[in-house]
């Protein structure tokens, strides 16, 4: 008899893991809106219980990041003065129109790409470099050639990553 006892609770306990696990999968797959269902043991109901807080935290922090995200997008989009974000390799993150227009590219095409496969200017590139390094400049006139010469101004600013180093830059 016991042995039958233990085997009934065994499988009990073997089909509320195998759900667990079913659904910490879908959380993996990014389905962080589906819950896991209570098990019937009760020692595994914590399990589910902070999994499926996790989730759902996990789920409000994504959807907080992208509508940041998109308001960060239409702030950029809508700055008339040329804007380029790279990181602390130099590599271009995002521009906006004017940027583009200027360097005459498709932001899409070159997101990654280091800024000096689109900039030929070696004042800006040590501009950027000393930003980078912690070098702050004052304002200074800068010299950029994109088909024809034309002269821009150019303000910079580091980006400051979380833990207080910088990530790259905004010019």
């Amino acid at each position: 008899i016991a042995a039958g006892a233990g085997f009934c609770s065994f499988r009990v306990m073997n089909q509320d893991v195998r759900a667990i696990a079913e659904g910490m999968e879908r959380f993996a797959k990014g389905a962080l809106d589906s819950h896991i269902a209570p098990p019937s043991v009760e020692e595994l109901h914590v399990i589910t219980t902070t999994a499926n807080r996790m989730a759902s935290e996990l789920n409000e922090q994504i959807q907080l990041i992208t509508q940041q995200r998109n308001e960060l997008d239409a702030i950029l989009l809508s700055i008339e003065d040329a804007m380029i974000v790279v990181d602390r390799e130099q590599r271009l993150l995002r521009m906006n129109r004017a940027a583009a227009g200027i360097l005459r590219a498709d932001p899409l095409a070159v997101y990654g790409k280091p800024l000096f496969e689109l900039v030929r200017s070696t004042a800006l590139l040590r501009r950027l470099e000393q930003l980078l390094a912690g070098q702050e400049q004052p304002e200074e006139e800068l010299l950029m050639i994109v088909l024809e010469e034309r002269s821009y101004r150019v303000r910079g600013a580091a980006l400051i990553g979380m833990k207080n180093n910088r990530e790259g830059a905004v010019l």
